[in-house]
């Protein structure tokens, strides 16, 4: 698909996908660059004779350095690093006025991330495609990406390598870029370096904006943490019912993949438990809380807090029967 085609079907149809789409198309794209052009005292004198026809015939050689000086334009967002597909995307009192450079986008990226821009909008006159740093600060620092794999899937596999082996400031850094393009996922990996201070402080307001943002998107883990704030009050209400419609929402949104969430199977069988927004059930909990040691068992060699989580539910399952006994 051309980069036109696929812009135009983006304003048909906005969608997440179709956003990355464009982007991975402009990585390889030539783009013109609006651009003022300032010669020294000397090349400026040849320029002006050569315009009055004062030297017919000969043409321009420039001894000393050009300048050229980008175009900038601003929106309620900040400025932006303007760039074109084509001239025909210009208006032609625009165009007239500016001279053009042409370039490859990665070489726009370069010059962009040497100036104080919020970033780089395409056809800002048309169909304007708007690129903020982190997504094209991303684009630049990872150019060898396999077919296999989007910068998405490539961003969240680096965040993930990097928490697992606790740089979580690396890992920050990659979950934000896959966050600025609407991964629910990296997300909800923010929502866990904020709520728990991995880089600094814990921040819980911070935290919950980033699971609220993973649940808007249906991320089980988004869900399950908001939940988490009903059931202790953090920074909502403390709700009790409102937590276990979470967590029974997370539980019917992910059904197809729970053996990946064995925290949230722990939860479940805490409410049945001690009668959290439901009914004390002892064998739901049983249950519930028997397959999460389990799932924590499978995985706790890999993830670092897992061990910790397994033996408190090994504790609570220890109460769960205890109970049932008597």
């Amino acid at each position: 698909m051309s980069l036109i085609k696929a812009i135009k079907d983006f304003y048909k149809n906005p969608s997440d996908d179709k956003y990355i789409h464009i982007l991975q198309i402009l990585r390889n794209y030539t783009v013109s660059i609006p651009c003022t052009i300032t010669f020294s005292q000397r090349d400026q004198k040849k320029w002006d004779l050569l315009s009055d026809n004062s030297m017919e015939g000969e043409s321009f050689e420039n001894e000393d350095e050009i300048i050229f000086k980008p175009d900038t334009l601003e929106n309620e967002d900040g400025k932006f690093f303007p760039v074109f597909l084509s001239e025909e995307d210009m208006p032609k009192d625009y165009r007239n006025y500016f001279s053009l450079l042409e370039i490859d986008f990665l070489k726009v990226i370069e010059m962009n991330l040497e100036n104080d821009l919020k970033g780089i909008v395409v056809n800002a006159f048309t169909n304007p495609i708007e690129i903020h740093k982190e997504a094209f600060e991303f684009i630049c620092d990872c150019p060898n990406l396999t077919q296999e794999e989007d910068y998405i899937e490539y961003s969240l596999r680096m965040g993930s390598e990097a928490y697992l082996r606790k740089d979580f400031v690396q890992a920050k850094e990659y979950y934000e870029i896959a966050a600025h393009l609407f991964n629910a996922q990296a997300m909800s990996n923010l929502g866990y370096i904020y709520t728990y201070g991995r880089v600094g402080k814990p921040d819980k307001e911070m935290g919950l904006y980033y699971f609220e943002k993973a649940a808007d998107k249906g991320n089980v883990t988004g869900i399950m943490k908001i939940g988490d704030a009903y059931r202790y009050g953090d920074i909502y209400p403390k709700n009790e019912q409102k937590a276990f419609n979470c967590y029974r929402k997370a539980f019917e949104i992910g059904y197809k993949d729970l053996m990946e969430y064995p925290d949230l199977w722990m939860r479940l069988g805490e409410c049945y438990l001690y009668g959290i927004g439901t009914k004390i059930d002892l064998e739901q909990a049983i249950q519930q809380l028997n397959i999460a040691i389990y799932l924590f068992e499978q995985e706790e060699n890999d993830i670092f807090y897992y061990p910790s989580l397994k033996q408190k539910a090994k504790e609570e399952l220890k109460k769960a029967i205890e109970m049932k006994q008597l």
